[in-house]
């Protein structure tokens, strides 16, 4: 897997923190779907980053954005793998082990994934001192 490479603007500098407007892409182009798809209504997204301390910012700066390999495959399991392993274990454990009904069993599995995400938003700031976004200018 590459690393992840974005080019975005700087749009406002508070204390030691930068936010930068990326674009959005997609592969959106002539697909029937894209009026429904989320991703299509959100070209934009602004990303709050700490300032570099030797990194000299201005307001309208191009800049780019760098998320290691690794860190990219970490962040997709946080978000992706895991969820789907709580599900599963937690589906598992209920119908096999405590043998519950398989609606209830369901309602289990996902309330469990709920509370994995609940967590991982709690987390969030923790969580973001693990992926480290290296910022230069373009």
């Amino acid at each position: 897997m590459p690393d992840i490479e974005k080019t975005g603007i700087i749009t406002q500098i508070k204390d030691q923190e930068i936010c930068v407007k990326i674009q959005q892409t997609t592969s959106c182009h002539g697909c029937q779907h894209k009026a429904n798809c989320s991703l299509h209504h959100c070209p934009e997204k602004i990303l709050t980053l700490p300032l570099p301390s030797n990194f000299k910012a201005n307001i309208g700066q191009k800049v780019k954005l760098h998320l290691s390999a690794t860190q990219s495959v970490w962040a997709l399991s946080l978000g992706f793998a895991v969820p789907l392993g709580v599900l599963l274990l937690s589906l598992i454990l209920s119908l096999k082990i405590f043998h519950q009904s398989e609606s209830f069993s369901t309602l289990i599995a996902l309330s469990s994934v709920a509370a994995y995400y609940i967590l991982l938003f709690l987390w969030q700031k923790k969580a973001n001192k693990l992926f480290t976004i290296s910022i230069s200018p373009e």
